[in-house]
């Protein structure tokens, strides 16, 4: 176990605090950002993707890949104000929403 993992296991809350990826997006983002991050670890809801290691040249990959996979135009901005899984998955959900890709 990462010293990261073991510190939330420690923490108030423990694991309601890091809850895994639950929704088909939340799912989907989470393999993304392993792939991109190179990260075998489970990705959580909490993680922020700066924090695992992102930078920018990596978010414009993450923003690539995760438009191609949901199919709508997901914004290198959007990782940056939104670098959490369940916070981008919330984001991509409401672009499908909107431009009636479902979710």
């Amino acid at each position: 176990m990462s010293d990261r993992r073991a510190l939330v296991a420690e923490s108030p809350g423990g694991a309601d605090s890091a809850r895994v990826p639950g929704t088909r997006t939340e799912r989907a983002l989470a393999q993304i950002w392993g792939a991109v991050l190179g990260l075998d670890d489970a990705i959580e809801l909490s993680d922020n993707f700066f924090d695992l290691g992102g930078h920018s040249l990596l978010a414009v990959e993450t923003a690539a890949r995760a438009t191609a996979v949901f199919g709508v135009r997901i914004t290198v901005k959007a990782v940056f104000e939104a670098p959490t899984v369940a916070g981008l998955a919330a984001r991509i959900d409401a672009l499908r929403l909107e431009s009636g890709c479902g979710s």
